[in-house]
């Protein structure tokens, strides 16, 4: 049977064999997730220590957050859309705008469930209107669902508005398995990657061979997006 941890700063979905979802309502963060192997649990996400210093500290890192309505980069922290300027203001790094305005918003708990099959929890967060480079009203509910050795994260975004409103949203994961990083091995399907200038995309896919087959990293540096190939079958 799955159960549900549940404190004023802290969620924890439990799996009857071992596996647990740690999730934290500052920023609706995945802080841990773990299986057990050989015995041993294996936590694969590089979280915080201490749940009560995330809203601190999620800068200028952002490990683990929540991105919304728009991730990455905004040269200049300015935009356009539909004829009007905007300018955002809630964060910047090297005078862009960066990775979103919810990323250190507290989240309330919707609902949650526990049953013989899987747990799960969703949280929501109402953006009010609070930076004046984006006047859009919008709410935004964050599903994680623990079933056996997986974790899922479902996103939902509800423009709240009378207008339409521009829109982008992602997670800013990080990883760690337990060994230094040019020890692993990496393979994903993506025959292109966008090219950068300033970490901003320019628009133009450029070709890439790069891990499109196992291949250990060593001491290939990324800080890049790759475009991946959906009809492709999953790495094994």
């Amino acid at each position: 049977m799955y159960r549900i941890e549940q404190h004023s700063d802290v969620i924890r979905l439990i799996g009857p064999n071992g596996s647990m979802a740690e999730i934290l309502p500052s920023g609706a963060l995945l802080n841990r997730f773990s299986i057990s192997v050989g015995g041993k649990d294996l936590n694969v996400i590089d979280g915080f220590e201490h749940p009560a210093t995330v809203k601190a500290d999620i800068k200028p890192a952002f490990q683990s957050a929540k991105l919304s309505p728009f991730v990455c980069r905004i040269q200049d922290a300015r935009y356009a859309y539909k004829g009007k300027d905007y300018t955002l203001q809630k964060f910047t790094m090297n005078g862009s705008a960066i990775h979103g305005l919810v990323f250190d918003e507290t989240f309330e708990v919707a609902s949650s469930a526990a049953g013989p099959d899987k747990a799960f929890v969703e949280l929501h967060y109402s953006y009010g209107l609070t930076d004046p480079g984006y006047p859009f009203s919008f709410e935004c509910v964050v599903r994680y669902t623990l079933k056996g050795a997986s974790i899922r994260l479902d996103t939902e975004i509800l423009n709240t508005g009378k207008d339409a409103m521009p829109l982008a949203d992602g997670w800013h994961p990080y990883f760690q398995l337990g060994k230094p990083i040019d020890e692993l091995e990496l393979l994903f399907h993506a025959h292109h990657m966008l090219e950068f200038k300033n970490l901003i995309p320019t628009g133009v896919r450029l070709p890439n061979q790069q891990f499109t087959h196992m291949e250990a990293i060593g001491n290939t540096e990324l800080d890049n997006s790759f475009v991946l190939d959906t009809a492709s079958p999953a790495p094994a």
